[in-house]
């Protein structure tokens, strides 16, 4: 059976995409195995799209796949790159939060302190 995936509009060609055998070259993330299984070894965030495969020229299926990021067996949120960046980030949002917060009563505290006074001056 003549079996053919495309990503999209782009075809996926399986000389393109099989591991001939050679050591010093890598093999290629995304692969056609003998079967005409689409491999992706391993997935990431740019592989999400619609496929296709063709079965004797005609379409066979059309699969949408979606690929979130995760952290992989073994890693912690800590040990993330952005980590560090967020954590400031979110400090810093908090910290102006309590700053606005703090302003706000002092500005409160200063309109009854006035008010009273203003009160209390005219009795």
């Amino acid at each position: 059976m003549a079996v053919a995936w495309d990503q999209g509009l782009k075809p996926i060609y399986r000389s393109e995409h099989t591991f001939m055998g050679n050591v010093s070259a890598a093999p290629p993330r995304l692969q056609i195995d003998t079967g005409h299984h689409l491999l992706f070894q391993p997935a990431n965030t740019q592989d999400s799209g619609i496929y296709y495969c063709w079965l004797q020229g005609r379409q066979a299926a059309k699969i949408n796949l979606l690929v979130y990021p995760h952290l992989g067996g073994g890693q912690s949120v800590l040990s993330h790159p952005e980590f560090p960046a967020a954590v400031q980030t979110v400090l810093k949002a908090y910290a102006a939060m309590i700053g606005i917060f703090c302003l706000l009563l002092l500005c409160r505290a200063g309109l009854i302190y006035l008010r009273d006074k203003a009160e209390t001056h005219l009795d």
